[in-house]
């Protein structure tokens, strides 16, 4: 993690494997009620690292898949998560494949999803895209208000 030392009071952002985390991120200050499910599907080991730790501290039950054909294995073993964190560009199964997969599945279909991915998501219906690099506050927001909105299983 490349961090700068502050100048007084000035807040510098710390970044992490193209995620913003400043200051402002204030992790462990949101509170996930009843244990929300959030499953992160990310090939890049440091990446799904603080994908998870950061929602951990904020209260979330994660589970997490370096690539599609995992997140697909892992939802049919359950539970299912209120929403899913998906990179896009992975090997194996990548987010678009798992996307329809996972919209051909009707148990999947609801689940909400989250993008996080250099590249556009185009036409496959996620609930938010965010361009990587990202900060890890609007990440925080997304999940939030996506995971607050999702029925419970």
């Amino acid at each position: 993690m490349a961090s700068v030392a502050p100048a007084g009071n000035e807040r510098v952002p710390r970044i992490r494997d193209g995620i913003r985390v400043t200051s402002e991120s204030h992790l462990g200050t949101t509170r996930a009620p009843a244990r929300r499910r959030l499953l992160v599907v990310e090939d890049d080991a440091d990446v799904r690292e603080v994908l998870v730790d950061a929602l951990r501290a904020e209260g979330y039950e994660v589970a997490a898949a370096k690539n599609g054909r995992e997140a697909l294995s892992l939802l049919a073993a359950g539970p299912i998560p209120d929403a899913i964190v998906l990179d896009l560009l992975m090997p194996v199964m990548n987010g678009w494949e798992f996307r329809e997969a996972q919209l051909r599945d009707t148990a999947l279909a609801r689940i909400p999803v989250i993008v996080v991915s250099a590249s556009s998501p185009g036409p496959i219906g996620t609930s938010v895209h965010l361009v990587k690099p990202f900060e890890l506050a609007t990440l925080l927001a997304a999940v939030e208000r996506v995971a607050e909105r999702a029925p419970r299983s």
